[in-house]
C-alpha cells in the first residue's frame, strides 16, 4: 500500500514538472513570436519612415525641375509616387497660399473661422484672441473687448498668457483661448507663419482659403479652381493649358525667402504614416532650402 502511494507521488511530480516545463516552452515560444512581431514592426516602420523622406527629396525636385512640363503645382494638388515598394501620396502647398497669422488682420481671418461653422460673434471672438496673442504690450492697437488679456488667461485657469510677439509655429494657434483641438484642425491647413502676406495669394491658394476669401459664394470658388486647373497667370507661376504643370513655379522664378509645405501619405506592410515639413528656398546652390518645421 506504502509502495502504491509512493508510486503515485512519483507520477504526481512527474506530470506536475512535465506540465511546468510545457508551460515554460510555451512562454518561450510566446516571448520569441512577440519579440519577431516587434521586430518586424520596427523594420516597416524604419522601411516607410526612410521611404517618406524620400517622398520630400521627389517633391523638391518636382517643384523646381528643369524640364517646365514635368513640374509639380504648388497649389496643394496631390500626386502619386511609388518607390522602393511603397505607394505615397504626395503634394505641394506654396505658403503664400495660406492666411499669415502674424500678418493677417481680424477682419482678414474672421471668414475663415465662419467658413467652417463658427458664428460671427465666435468668429469675432477667437480672431481678436490670435491678434491679441501676437500684439506686443507696448502697444496700443489692442484687441482684448473679446477676453484676449494676461488676466482673462489667469482667470481661465491657463498657466502660460499670450506671447505678445509672433507666432512662432502653426501649432502655437492650440494655446490662443478658446480654440479647441476640432477648431484648430479645420483651420489648420489655410494657416502659415511663413508668408508673412497680409492676404493669401489666390493663384495658389487651396479650396479652404479661396471659400473663406469668396463668402457665401461656392461657385465663384469652383470658378476659380476650374480656371486654375486649365492654365493662369500669376507671379512666379507657368500659365500653359496643360493641367499638370498649371500652378507651377515658373523657369527663372527666383524662390529665395520662399515657403512650401510638402505632405507625404505612405502606407505599408499595414502600417500607415504621414511627413509634414515646411521648407524655405535660400537661392543658394550649397544649401538651397532651410528646414522650417518637420512633423
Amino acid at each position: 500500500m506504502k509502495r502504491a502511494r509512493e508510486r503515485g507521488w512519483a507520477l504526481i511530480s512527474v506530470l506536475w514538472v512535465t506540465a511546468m516545463l510545457a508551460m515554460m516552452a510555451a512562454a518561450a515560444q510566446e516571448l520569441t513570436l512577440t519579440s519577431v512581431r516587434a521586430e518586424r514592426r520596427a523594420l516597416a516602420r524604419a522601411h516607410l519612415d526612410s521611404d517618406l523622406d524620400a517622398g520630400i527629396v521627389r517633391a523638391l525636385l518636382a517643384l523646381d525641375d528643369s524640364r517646365a512640363a514635368n513640374r509639380w503645382r504648388v497649389d496643394g494638388t496631390p500626386y502619386a509616387f511609388s518607390y522602393d515598394g511603397i505607394d505615397m501620396t504626395i503634394s505641394v502647398q506654396d505658403e503664400d497660399g495660406k492666411f499669415d497669422l502674424n500678418e493677417a488682420d481680424d477682419d482678414t481671418l474672421q471668414p475663415l473661422f465662419e467658413s467652417v461653422g463658427l458664428d460671427s460673434r465666435s468668429a469675432s471672438a477667437i480672431t481678436d484672441r490670435i491678434v491679441e496673442w501676437r500684439t506686443e504690450l507696448t502697444s496700443s492697437d489692442t484687441h482684448t473687448l473679446n477676453g484676449g488679456t494676461d488676466q482673462d488667461y489667469a482667470a481661465a485657469g491657463r498657466p502660460w498668457h499670450p506671447r505678445h510677439g509672433d507666432f512662432q509655429t502653426v501649432s502655437e494657434l492650440n494655446l490662443v483661448l478658446g480654440m479647441t483641438p476640432a477648431l484648430f484642425e479645420k483651420v489648420r491647413s489655410a494657416l502659415t507663419v511663413y508668408s508673412r502676406n497680409d492676404s493669401p495669394d489666390p493663384n495658389v491658394a487651396p479650396r479652404l482659403v479661396l471659400t473663406a476669401l469668396n463668402p457665401g459664394n461656392p461657385g465663384q470658388v469652383d470658378k476659380i479652381m476650374s480656371q486654375r486647373a486649365g492654365g493662369f497667370s500669376g507671379v512666379g507661376l507657368s500659365t500653359t493649358q496643360n493641367n499638370s504643370s498649371a500652378a507651377t513655379v515658373a523657369p527663372g522664378s527666383d524662390l529665395s525667402g520662399r515657403a512650401f509645405e510638402i505632405d507625404v501619405d505612405a502606407r505599408y506592410a499595414g502600417h500607415h504614416s504621414t511627413r509634414r515639413v515646411v521648407l524655405v528656398m535660400t537661392g543658394d546652390t550649397s544649401r538651397p532650402y532651410l528646414v522650417e518645421s518637420w512633423e
